[in-house]
């Protein structure tokens, strides 16, 4: 592997973790949409939030903006692994696509909270439809991100060699993550309990099992690019 790729692969390959610091930093710490306000609340009090809480809300999405544009720079450092797995390369080119929507399906409800902020003022009723529009997609469209985990897990099992190129507890992982994922496709039917868009089971266990996988596979993508390196340079040398 020449310099320069390797460089450009470790860079996107270390935005995973670049993504996760934003991500949690500006949605949770500066924007406080972390506990999620319930989906029960009223149109008022809704409202509410976004007056009272204007400017961090803007500030926290926009830190969040940047940092969940760098899923696009990690997928394609995923796909450049994955093309490695004999027999993986059609899965390659699908997980890259998977994760182009994810970037998307990430900075689109981010911008109708934007919208919700930048005219705090007005109708109530708009703002609440800014608001379910936005975790609805942002929580609920699932469908994606689930389907990007199991051809990665299915990628990584597959991987004959005698030293896989990623441990295999990382497709096993992959897998309970994209289970522990569906539940967040239910929010629509549900305003209150486990299974609301704040709920233990739609919220916090799809939150707490993203962050494990996201930074567990981001340190196996890492060894990867530095293995495939360390490989060619003794190819080199020999």
């Amino acid at each position: 592997m020449d310099r320069i790729t390797y460089r450009n692969q470790l860079i996107c390959a270390y935005s995973g973790f670049i993504f996760m610091v934003l991500f949690l930093g500006g949605f949770w710490v500066i924007a406080g949409f972390v506990p999620p306000p319930p989906p029960g609340n009223t149109a008022e009090k809704t409202a509410r939030f976004f007056q009272q809480n204007t400017i961090r809300i803007r500030v926290g999405l926009w830190v969040t903006m940047v940092g969940c544009a760098l899923v696009a720079s990690w997928t394609v450092a995923v796909s450049a692994q994955l093309r490695r797995i004999r027999g993986a390369e059609v899965l390659a080119q699908l997980q890259l696509i998977l994760g182009s929507l994810l970037t998307i399906e990430f900075l689109i409800p981010l911008m109708m909270w934007q919208a919700a902020a930048f005219r705090p003022t007005t109708d109530p009723q708009i703002i609440v439809g800014f608001n379910d529009m936005a975790w609805l997609i942002f929580l609920g469209l699932v469908s994606t991100v689930i389907l990007q985990e199991i051809v990665i897990g299915v990628s990584i099992l597959q991987d004959d060699r005698e030293k896989p190129l990623f441990p295999r507890w990382i497709g096993y992982l992959s897998f309970l993550t994209a289970s522990l994922t569906i539940p967040g496709g239910l929010i629509v039917f549900f305003k209150t309990g486990p299974f609301a868009w704040n709920g233990i089971i739609s919220w916090w266990v799809l939150l707490v099992a993203f962050c494990i996988w996201m930074i567990a596979f981001t340190t196996t993508l890492i060894r990867a690019i530095k293995r495939q390196d360390a490989e060619s340079l003794v190819g080199i040398a020999d």
